[in-house]
């Protein structure tokens, strides 16, 4: 017998596919379904085919399946133990073959248009899809136990770092008529990825990544929070490890920008910066941000954040102690202002060519208006030469930077800059300044540069110095 029916009348199709079974205890029962949908679910084309009655062997032929964005054709199930009641239909044992065989049970209850569907494509592994259709609240729920997270990778962008390895445990849920909710709650372990760039890679990551969104209108409103507890990642220049990361966030978007409203981000070792900012998805650039960061270890900052950044330059390997703390502002896609303050602030080139020890004060820059820098330190090395205390009253407008007269006790004696300026014409930066050195002791000085041993004084008056 076949019986056939348009999407809208599920439930009564149902009914009458187990009105047939309950009579028919031999033979064979034929039943087709054009569609059935959930939110980011649906399949079309459904053949099945029932021997032996209410307890026999069913067969199922889909012509087509979606899941979001992926689609399967011809897939077809076998159930080997099958069950039909008055109010349900259950598959206690089958198998789907979708290009490779994946053992499943499932259970339909017409009424009420709920599906139970369990895949065990892996040992240990279970994707358990849960979906409600009838109603004005249509859900799909994804449970997932010990997923094998490259399973995921035909659903991630082709221009995002290829997954390689690693599991998944968690839930994702998408519900309403227009998958207009998404929830996600997942814990990663072991986790691996590389582009053929060799430029983004990670290796035994771990942690869990909990995202709630929901659509209004036009625009999404979300929810996100990640903690990181191991494993390493190399996004070029950074590379991370460790534990006990974190970050969460939340904010809008929509077809032409997203927005962070507010977050927090912690860096194990390092500190607390708050975040927000608007992106434009189609130029790809930050139009606008507002960061603030608590107080942060110098030393970890450097390390784990700044390092890869000065490679090649003469900051690329520091010794690095003190704090520091930060605020930036973006608008028009620029740099608008940036402040930063500095406590007992301390770095030295291992390769010894110079250092800076006890550096305190505020660095203000602002792109138009004028600032003054507030910068004192307690001493220093150049080449093997140490200097005293020193404060730098700085000027400063935009790239443009003046330095009143500056005293540096420089061994027994001074050195005197005056009037430096600098500013960064079209073709190139420009400085500028005159100075002196009063007399110093030239045994101290060849002492101190690891020269043979001089002896006298030298004084000097430099009239101007022009660099472009």
């Amino acid at each position: 017998m076949s019986s056939r029916a348009d999407a809208a009348r599920p439930a009564s199709l149902f009914a009458l596919a187990c009105s047939l079974a309950a009579v028919a205890f031999a033979g064979e029962i034929g039943l087709t379904l054009e569609r059935i949908e959930a939110p980011g679910f649906s399949a079309s084309a459904i053949t099945a085919r029932l021997k032996d009655g209410a307890t026999g062997e069913l067969l199922l032929d889909i012509g087509e399946i979606a899941l979001q964005d992926r689609n399967w054709r011809n897939v077809r199930i076998a159930c080997a133990k099958f069950r039909m009641g008055r109010a349900t239909i259950e598959c206690l044992q089958g198998e789907a073959d979708i290009g490779g065989r994946i053992p499943l049970t499932f259970a339909y209850a017409g009424a009420k248009r709920v599906l139970d569907l369990t895949l065990r494509p892996g040992r240990g592994e279970i994707w358990r899809f849960k979906g409600r259709f009838a109603g004005r609240a249509p859900e799909l729920r994804v449970e997932i136990e010990n997923g094998d997270l490259k399973r995921l990778a035909p659903w991630l962008p082709p221009e995002w770092p290829k997954l390689t390895a690693g599991a998944i445990t968690g839930s994702v849920v998408l519900a309403g008529p227009g998958r207009d909710r998404v929830a996600a709650d997942l814990t990663v372990r072991e986790a691996a990825f590389s582009d053929a760039s060799g430029l983004h890679a990670a290796e035994k990551l771990a942690g869990r990544l909990n995202l709630d969104a929901q659509q209004r209108g036009g625009s999404w409103q979300w929810r996100a929070a990640l903690e990181w507890s191991g494993g390493e990642l190399f996004w070029q220049p950074l590379y991370l490890r460790g534990s006990g990361h974190a970050v969460s966030a939340e904010g809008t978007f929509d077809e032409r920008k997203i927005e962070v409203t507010q977050s927090l981000a912690r860096l194990a070792g390092v500190g607390e910066v708050e975040v927000k900012a608007a992106w434009d998805r189609r130029t790809g650039k930050v139009t606008s941000a507002d960061v603030r960061s608590g107080r942060l270890d110098a030393a970890a900052l450097y390390g784990e954040v700044l390092k890869p950044f000065f490679f090649g330059t003469a900051l690329d390997d520091l010794r690095a102690a003190g704090a520091v703390e930060l605020a930036l502002q973006v608008r028009d896609a620029r740099p608008e202002a940036l402040d930063v303050i500095v406590r007992d602030l301390s770095f030295e080139d291992r390769n010894r060519r110079f250092a800076v020890f006890g550096a305190s004060g505020r660095i203000p820059w602002h792109r138009t208006e004028e600032t003054s820098v507030d910068l004192r330190m307690k001493g220093g090395e150049l080449l093997g030469v140490p200097f005293g205390a020193v404060k730098l009253p700085l000027t400063t407008r935009g790239m443009r930077f003046r330095l009143d007269t500056v005293e540096v006790p420089l061994l027994d004696g001074t050195l005197t800059m005056r009037g430096f300026a600098a500013e960064p014409p079209l073709e190139g930066w420009r400085w500028a300044f005159r100075g002196g050195l009063s007399p110093i002791s030239m045994e101290r000085f060849t002492q101190a540069v690891g020269l043979p041993a001089m002896y006298g004084t030298v004084s000097a008056e430099v009239p101007r110095v022009t660099y472009a």
